[in-house]
């Protein structure tokens, strides 16, 4: 539902002739925010500049329903020169994953080429990127309503023996800053495979099914899941998926640990026994009989 507010109200009352434009913000999981305007000229509201020509972008229409119906959008944005995100250009980034469950929020501004403020600002539509295909100059994206949240799978809660909370969420409760760390690369034998110096010294195997976050290099944004971790002083780091561009020393990334979700080591490692939703006494498909 759009709703909107005095000043706008009595600025639509009294012109019949206004102009518009879109504003556009680009949110993703990890990485910076992208904001855009389709306007003719940058739009400066409060800290948050929208660009009219770092890209350019078309979407379809959106519409809103009685009840619940999951709206979609296509969304597609346009390379026009050679801006970069996070070091990379518009093409590079999509295939390394900015835009994978990216939020998009999809706002008009009436008056745009006056002295319009935040209260000329209505709410048009927002979601999450839910498929991205890029191309040499372009970007598509399918992006869905924050409806789409809703369709989990039921029951809610499976009785399994692992645990169904995920790691640093809500149900979890364990606190990600806590055990948030940085490292910096050292002796890199590929792109999956390199040596690194941490912030502090793990135990060996600690960060096993944790993930990087690159901080600067060519990888700079990219995030990839950890397979094993061994060493101590430096570490060996081995990922699940190779990097999209082979790292070099002195690189920097933030390293987080991961979880089994089993109680006897995934709990026990974060304090956290209290928290788990498994039912360890269940015995697994390969134990049953």
């Amino acid at each position: 539902m759009k709703t909107t507010n005095a000043t706008l109200d009595a600025y639509l009352l009294n012109n019949s002739v206004f102009t518009m434009c879109d504003l556009v913000t680009i949110t993703p999981v990890a990485g910076s925010v992208i904001r855009l305007t389709d306007a003719d000229v940058d739009i400066t509201l409060g800290a948050n500049t929208f660009s009219h020509n770092t890209y350019q972008f078309k979407r379809s229409n959106t519409k809103i329903n009685i009840g619940l119906q999951v709206d979609e959008m296509d969304f597609t944005i346009f390379d026009i020169g050679s801006n970069l995100i996070n070091t990379h250009t518009l093409y590079q980034s999509c295939v390394n994953g900015y835009f994978d469950n990216a939020q998009i929020k999809v706002e008009r501004l009436l008056n745009c080429y006056g002295a319009y403020t935040a209260d000329y600002k209505v709410w048009m539509f927002e979601g999450n990127v839910s498929a991205a295909n890029p191309s040499r100059f372009e970007i598509k994206l399918k992006v869905k309503s924050e409806l789409e949240k809703l369709n989990l799978p039921q029951p809610r809660n499976l009785y399994q023996p692992t645990c169904v909370n995920t790691l640093f969420d809500n149900n979890c409760g364990v606190d990600k800053a806590t055990y948030l760390k940085t490292g910096t690369m050292g002796t890199v034998n590929s792109s999956t495979v390199f040596q690194a110096t941490l912030s502090t010294t793990p135990t060996d195997s600690y960060y096993n099914l944790g993930y990087i976050t690159c901080t600067s290099g060519a990888n700079n944004g990219v995030k990839r899941s950890i397979k094993t971790q061994t060493g101590t002083s430096p570490v060996t780091i081995t990922l699940y998926y190779p990097l999209p561009y082979l790292p070099t020393a002195g690189d920097t990334f933030e390293i987080l640990p991961g979880c089994d979700k089993v109680y006897a080591s995934g709990c026990t490692k974060y304090s956290n026994t209290a928290k788990f939703r498994g039912f360890d006494f269940i015995p697994r498909n390969e134990d049953a009989q």
